[in-house]
């Protein structure tokens, strides 16, 4: 070669050490890149990009606008749920494909199933995972999002979807084919779960702990847990919170505490939201059912131990009246007018007149039982109540009183 061919040559070559080159990345199993760590580099590229020392790291997200270099490279990229991956290559405009090969970290998935009745009656459950026939048991499986699908025999059909990316228990409960209900998740909360309701708007659900002086707050939508409100107070941080209230004016959520025979407050909005800063003392002792009126201005509160129920006016908390109840009162329930009681000792309901706070009539069960939980319906004219002791549910027809 002549000394004009040569001298063209190492022309090229040193133009060409300094021509960006772009390289192709791909990835495995579509998982995008979250950052790359740039572990060895020419020093052209260091100073191109202004890098002072290595290693360097760059956000997936701006990898497009890095300005590479022919030369050798020693780069690790990383993501979530992912082995590093590293890549060794030398960048050329001849070479310039570098593949990502993820490995996948595995999980451990404690799949468990709770029939919605014994035997026979609660039918043969079948599961697909993923497209996957599986039973219930350990499974080790790779980080990502699943879909379950559970049916079978006698059971109504449904889905599950979650995102694997730590050891996770999935319980939940089949449900017969004729159900109007779908269990659709299980959420672990502290020590014995009590009473609990949603907000009226559905962004929280509240769960009074028993064993704990605690409620947990679990999100509306994702069913998530997100918070636990303990008493600001310090001498209300001992024994457990009962039963859930929830104002129909949506500024506060009631949780009762039974041996201190308090009331406490959880605001929605202002400077002490989903706190518990506020209390009211009940009168009575060991105060278990909270309930609001549909109008939002009376609170009423049974009292296990000295047999009666405290009605207050809402939002003053005015203590309005006391009424005697012949027994144990436990459920509450506002309703044409009037204040219904169960009676847990005999299984009677009571009716206790708004205007009078006389209790004016009371309705034996037709057999003695233990009357627990009172709503009432979606037709004005109709409540409910459990008997627990009898395992019934009575319907009552208030038009008829």
């Amino acid at each position: 070669m002549s000394g004009g061919g040569l001298f063209l040559l190492l022309i090229l070559v040193v133009l060409g050490l300094y021509w960006p080159v772009t390289p192709v990345i791909t990835v495995s199993n579509d998982l995008p890149i979250v950052s790359a760590r740039v572990e060895e580099a020419p020093v052209r590229f260091m100073r191109k990009n202004r890098i002072t020392a290595l290693p360097h790291e760059f956000p997936g997200e701006e990898l497009p606008a890095v300005s590479w270099l022919w030369g050798r490279y020693r780069l690790v990229f990383t993501r979530p749920g992912c082995r590093e991956a590293v890549v060794t290559a030398k960048i050329t405009p001849l070479a310039r494909e570098l593949a990502v090969n993820w490995e996948l970290y595995r999980y451990e998935l404690l799949l468990e199933v709770d029939p919605h009745a014994p035997g026979e009656e609660a039918g043969r459950v079948e599961l697909v995972l993923n497209g996957k026939g599986v039973t219930p048991g350990r499974l080790q499986l790779p980080y990502g999002e699943y879909e379950l699908k559970v049916g079978g025999a006698g059971i109504k059909p449904k889905t599950i979807t979650f995102f694997l990316d730590k050891d996770t228990r999935l319980h939940f409960k089949t449900d017969p084919a004729d159900s109007l209900l779908t269990q659709i998740k299980t959420v672990d909360v502290g020590i014995q779960p009590k009473g609990m309701a949603f907000s009226d708007d559905g962004r929280y659900l509240f769960v009074a702990l028993l064993g704990e002086a605690a409620v947990e707050v679990i999100d509306g939508e994702t069913l998530e847990k997100t918070g636990r409100i303990v008493p600001a107070e310090p001498e209300f941080r001992k024994g457990g919170f009962v039963e859930i209230g929830v104002s129909p004016a949506g500024d506060r959520v009631a949780a009762s505490k039974m041996e201190t025979a308090t009331v406490h407050f959880i605001p929605l909005s202002g400077a002490d939201r989903l706190e518990m800063t506020e209390h009211l003392v009940t009168g009575g002792t060991w105060s278990k059912v909270v309930a609001f009126s549909p109008a939002g201005d009376l609170l009423a509160v049974s009292n296990w131990l000295s047999e009666d129920v405290s009605i207050f006016s809402y939002p003053e908390k005015k203590l309005l009246a006391k009424v005697k109840i012949p027994g144990i009162p436990r459920g509450l329930v506002f309703a044409g007018g009037s204040l219904f009681v169960t009676n847990y000792s005999t299984g009677a309901l009571h009716r206790i007149d708004t205007s009078s706070w006389q209790l004016v009539e009371s309705i034996d069960s037709p057999r003695q039982g233990a009357l627990r939980h009172a709503v009432a319906g979606q037709d004005p004219d109709l409540l409910f109540a459990l008997d627990m002791r009898r395992a019934r549910v009575y319907i009552y027809n208030l038009k008829d009183q």
